[in-house]
Parts: structure tokens; C-alpha cells; sequence
């Protein structure tokens, strides 16, 4: 906004945005939207978000396709939605990728998740295999950690925990911040 004793200055006004590129620019601004909330949530430091790719994704690619076909196939907002979603879904395949399926390992090991998310993710008998494969892969992993965890084991003598077994007392393990300085 200009004040009445403004004037924009010649040598700009060329490059100055115009209704049509504010347009754009609020068109970018509900496209971006649509990742700041799942951005925000599987960039926290806080608690363990690989297990939060495999629901989050469809849930952007869904949202991308519903914009896309808001703004228009051919239009610079509806380009800018077609390349979101190619790169949306470079980042996605591999999640779901049998050989490197990490995020479906994730998704089962969290208990408010487990098995029953695949259900919701891929719906319908058409996709059962998807669902199959994701358990598949969880079972192979689990079976060739454990036998990698038995392999490794060793006889370690019995712990006596008893106190007067104790290498060092109470008294002793804490006995530098007892000592006159």
C-alpha cells in the first residue's frame, strides 16, 4: 500500500508484482500449506517420526491432486502442483519399497500404528498385497535381527545384587563429592 505522497519509483515500476502475480503468490502460499504441518511434525527432535512417513504422504499427495484440480491442470499454480507431486512421490515409492521398507518397520513397531494403519493406507482387496507385503517384510527383518541378536550372545556370569557383594559401597561411588576441596 501506498501512502497519498508516495510514488513509486519509475525505474521499478516495470518489476512491481501486479494483480496477477499477487494472485500467484497467494495461490503458493495454500499450495506450501499443504506440507508445513507434516513438515513440522516429521522434523521433531523430540520423539522417533520415520514411523509418521508412510500416513503423512498419501495425505499430501491427496491434498496436492485436490489443489491441482482446484487452480487448473495448465496453469502456473497447477505446473507448480505437478512438479510438488512428482517429487512428493520420488520421496514416497521408496518408503514403501519392499527392499528398503524402513518407514512400514516403523509404522508396525509403534503401538497406536501397528499392523491396522496399512489397513486405512491401502484399502480395498485390491491392495491386500501391499498390506501382505509390508507384514512380510516386517517378519523377515524381525527373524534376521533375532538370529543376528542369538548369534551374539554370550554367557555373561550371574549379577549378585546384593550389597554386600558390591565392589564399591553407596559411600564409595559417591565419595568425590565428599572430598574437602
Amino acid at each position: 500500500a501506498f501512502c497519498t505522497s508516495q510514488s513509486l519509483d519509475p525505474s521499478i515500476r516495470s518489476i512491481a508484482p501486479n494483480s496477477y502475480d499477487w494472485g500467484v503468490i497467494a495461490g503458493l502460499a495454500e499450495l506450501f500449506e499443504i506440507f508445513a504441518g507434516p513438515t513440522t511434525r516429521i522434523q521433531a527432535d523430540a520423539y522417533p517420526t520415520l514411523n509418521l512417513a508412510l500416513s503423512l504422504y498419501p495425505n499430501m499427495i491427496v491434498k496436492l491432486y485436490e489443489q491441482w484440480n482446484k487452480v487448473g491442470w495448465s496453469t502456473t499454480l497447477g505446473l507448480a502442483c505437478e512438479a510438488a507431486l512428482r517429487k512428493l512421490q520420488d520421496y514416497y515409492v521408496p518408503t514403501t519399497d519392499e527392499r528398503a521398507g524402513y518407514s512400514s518397520i516403523a509404522t508396525i513397531c509403534t503401538p497406536r500404528l501397528c499392523l491396522r494403519v496399512f489397513d486405512r493406507l491401502y484399502p480395498g482387496s485390491g491392495s491386500a498385497n501391499k498390506r501382505r507385503r509390508a507384514k512380510d517384510h516386517f517378519t523377515d527383518c524381525y527373524r534376521q535381527y533375532k538370529s543376528l541378536a542369538d548369534e551374539i550372545k554370550v554367557d555373561l556370569p550371574p549379577l549378585n545384587n546384593t550389597t554386600e557383594e558390591r565392589a564399591e559401597s553407596d559411600d564409595e561411588l559417591f565419595s568425590y563429592s565428599q572430598q574437602p576441596t
